[in-house]
Order: C-alpha cells, then sequence, then structure tokens
C-alpha cells in the first residue's frame, strides 16, 4: 500500500496536507476540505475537486469500489464522478434509528441468551459459580455472532435502499471538446439499418 500522505498529494494538488491530533488527515483545499480516519474518508465537504480527489485516493489505496452514504445530493455527486472515473460507486442509505433498535434488540436478548447459556451447561458442570462463567463466556460468544449477522443484514438492507441511486446516470456520448451534434447520432442510427 502506498504511503497516505504521497497519494493525499498526488490526487489533491495544492492542498494543505496536515495530521490531526487523534490520528487520521485533514486535507485543506481551496474550495473545502477532507478527512481521512481509519481507511476512511468521514467528511467532504466541497466540490467536483475534493470528490475526485477522494475517489482516486480509495482506487489508489486498491479498492475495487467505494461505499457512499449521506444526503442524496452527496450520493449523486459521488455517483456521477465515479462514472466519469471509471470507479463504481455502491451507495447505502441506512435506515434512521436502525442502530438504536439493534442495541435495544440486543440488551432485550442478553439476559435470555445467558439463561440458555446456564441451563444449557447444567447437566454437564455442577458448580455454580463455574456454571455461571461459562455461560458467561457463551453468552459473550452468541451474542458476538448475533450483532455481526445483524451488522450484515443492515448493511445488506442499507445497500438495497442505496440501489434506487445505481445506474442513474445516462452514458454521455462525446465530451466538451468534441460534442457529438444530434443529427450525426440519428444519421449513425439510420445508416446501421
Amino acid at each position: 500500500m502506498a504511503n497516505e500522505r504521497e497519494v493525499f498529494k498526488k490526487n489533491f494538488p495544492d492542498a494543505s496536507i496536515e495530521r490531526m491530533f487523534f490520528g487520521g488527515w485533514r486535507i485543506n483545499t481551496r474550495t473545502g476540505f477532507v478527512e481521512y480516519k481509519k481507511k476512511h474518508f468521514t467528511k467532504l465537504v466541497g466540490g467536483p475537486a475534493e470528490y475526485r480527489g477522494v475517489l482516486l485516493s480509495l482506487k489508489d489505496f486498491g479498492s475495487s469500489h467505494v461505499t457512499v452514504s449521506g444526503g442524496e445530493k452527496h450520493i449523486l455527486s459521488a455517483t456521477a464522478h465515479g462514472l466519469d472515473l471509471g470507479i463504481p460507486v455502491v451507495p447505502e442509505i441506512k435506515a434512521p434509528g436502525a442502530g438504536c433498535l439493534r442495541g435495544c434488540l440486543i440488551l432485550f436478548c442478553l439476559p435470555i441468551a445467558f439463561c440458555v447459556c446456564v441451563s444449557i451447561t447444567e447437566p454437564f458442570i455442577e458448580d455454580d459459580e463455574i456454571r455461571s462463567v461459562v455461560g458467561i463466556v457463551l453468552t459473550i460468544v452468541v451474542m458476538q455472532w448475533f450483532t455481526e449477522k445483524l451488522k450484515k443484514s443492515a448493511k445488506r438492507a442499507a445497500q438495497e435502499r442505496g440501489q434506487i441511486y445505481r445506474n442513474t446516470m445516462p452514458d454521455v456520448h462525446g465530451d466538451v471538446q468534441h460534442p457529438v451534434r444530434p443529427d450525426e447520432v440519428a444519421e449513425e442510427f439510420f445508416r446501421r439499418d
């Protein structure tokens, strides 16, 4: 993996790159800023230069695709820039309150899981203290597995909700330097028949 600072200098020309106090980077450009922590861009304020820099940096870090969540304008901007750069963008729309609901479900299931784990170990372990300790360990393992399943399910649901933003950008034929005139397209179309 390339050095983060070098990648940022390459993809954000004329930007000041600062190390943040609790780890990560803050990249200040003329039109905005970007924050990068724990292998994720956490904040993006600005326009096309910031989006292009973020997407190209993630591509240089070896990402095969970019996952984007946030507001509608942010998702559409990232999708448009991803199409322009040839980087697949996967939009996610997280359900409001989903994290709280997951936490409540875990707190509700925790005592039930503990009771089940203790009762399962009852025929094998005579001592109540040891059975309680084994029950706690089994409860932690079961709840960790359950939490991971809930997280994967929430991520899958967020990607399904974000599906409405995929492929919303039409393919562009031509570019600014060499625009395609509608009559040329019509002539080509009829010539094929």
